[in-house]
């Protein structure tokens, strides 16, 4: 398994750990997210439901035959039962791909915050996109490089008027 994840129970006893075998991790902590973790681990919601219901949750909604509580308390069994189960990781731990230069982000971002001229300005709608993008990719805004105070010098320069 060249990309596994392993289930380990979390530190309160009602969370969980899903721990990378190159160490990173993530904490399991809300009940909501029991059905999706168990889901990931092997539990189905509806495989004993007669053939009608099979399939019909996901496990945080009803289906005829239990409630989502029934089903979330399920996962939350079902994961005391598997600690230390090992999968192939779906996706929770892939390698962060950039489709933009992080220095571009933080660059736009400086110019946005700088010069931007109030809440309805066009400047502060671009530094509310930017933000969400660099949250979505992981980029650390606060973490200032020679290259991006270059390109924020340029951007400036050419566009800081028009904000």
């Amino acid at each position: 398994m060249n990309n596994g994840i392993t289930l380990e129970e979390g530190s309160f006893g009602f969370d969980y750990v899903i721990q990378h075998k190159d160490g990173r991790d993530m904490l399991v902590q809300n009940d909501w997210e029991y059905p999706g973790t168990a889901m990931t681990f092997g539990w189905s919601p509806c495989s004993r439901c007669r053939r009608a219901c099979r399939g019909a949750s996901d496990g945080t909604i009803d289906c005829p035959r239990c409630t989502a509580s029934q089903h979330i308390a399920k996962a939350q069994t079902w994961l005391d039962a598997h600690i230390g189960a090992r999968v192939e990781d779906p996706g929770y731990f892939e390698a962060i791909e950039y489709p933009v230069n992080p220095d571009v982000v933080k660059a736009i971002y400086a110019i946005a915050y700088e010069y931007h001229s109030g809440q309805w300005s066009r400047g502060y709608r671009l530094l509310c996109r930017v933000q969400r993008y660099a949250r979505k990719h992981g980029i650390d805004l606060d973490a200032e490089t020679s290259a991006s105070r270059k390109l924020y010098h340029t951007l400036a320069a050419r566009y800081g008027a028009k904000l």
